[in-house]
């Protein structure tokens, strides 16, 4: 459903993931122009198709593999960037679930440094771009004051282990400290990858609460991905998301009860 404000433009690195394919979908829905930064093109108009979207109006697709070195270099993709009002970075690069193996070894810490680039760029003036990137339910010193013993332990020990999630951890320190004022990090905890099935959140798009989900006291279901977007696109066209700016909340399942 389109809203009565003024369209937002978003930009979606890495567009054929998990979530930054959810979040170009739902954005396009909600009536965003949304800029889809991917690899190939061709794989994400397929993916659209399927989708049951065959009108590509909103929608600029920039082939890139944002991963290389200097990939924003080019000043026509970095200037079309930031002409946007939203970068969200769901970029990745493949992990492993052996946390000794190559693939994490030679992982490096990819997000982060082109988060880093993407700081640079947006601090150089002109429109300055909200930042947006993802981590898990962790713990941030000096940002958090009622997190358990255990759950700083057991952050600590995951992001020794997992290469994502020391990356994305690094990038949201990066944000935390920049410096730039305009950016938002999402605890998002698990996030499970489309069920075809939506919950409410993809009709009211608003409280995430409902549900008593709360991850600090250890309780709340994994975040559904088609959830997730549809509610990030609500508060983008809202206006809401303005209460996330410089923010680290911690977001939880989506998948609403019905009674409630």
């Amino acid at each position: 459903m389109h809203t009565t404000t003024s369209p937002k433009t978003v930009c979606t690195l890495g567009a054929t993931g998990t979530v930054g394919f959810e979040t170009t979908v739902h954005m396009l829905q909600a009536g965003c122009g949304v800029l889809a930064v991917v690899r190939d093109p061709y794989k994400i108009r397929r993916m659209l198709r399927a989708r049951a979207i065959t009108s590509f109006e909103g929608l600029t697709i920039v082939e890139l593999d944002l991963f290389a070195e200097k990939a924003i270099a080019d000043p026509s993709v970095a200037q079309a960037m930031m002409a946007c009002d939203y970068i969200f970075n769901t970029a990745s690069k493949p992990v492993s679930l052996m946390p000794w193996s190559r693939t994490n070894h030679e992982r490096g810490s990819v997000v982060s440094s082109l988060t880093g680039d993407i700081v640079k760029a947006a601090s150089r003036g002109g429109k300055r771009p909200r930042i947006v990137a993802f981590c898990g339910t962790e713990y941030f010193a000096g940002h958090d004051d009622n997190i358990s013993f255990v759950h700083k332990t057991a952050t600590r020990l995951a992001n020794k282990l997992s290469a994502a999630l020391r990356d994305n951890h690094d990038e949201a320190m990066l944000l935390l400290t920049s410096g730039y004022e305009r950016w938002s990090v999402l605890r998002c905890g698990s996030i499970r990858p489309s069920s075809g099935q939506t919950g409410d959140a993809s009709r009211i798009g608003t409280d995430l609460h409902k549900d008593g989900s709360n991850y600090r006291l250890g309780k709340g279901k994994s975040l559904v991905v088609e959830d997730l977007a549809a509610y990030l696109a609500h508060a983008v066209q809202s206006g809401t998301f303005s209460r996330f700016e410089g923010e680290m909340p911690f977001l939880f399942n989506t998948r609403f009860l019905k009674h409630v």
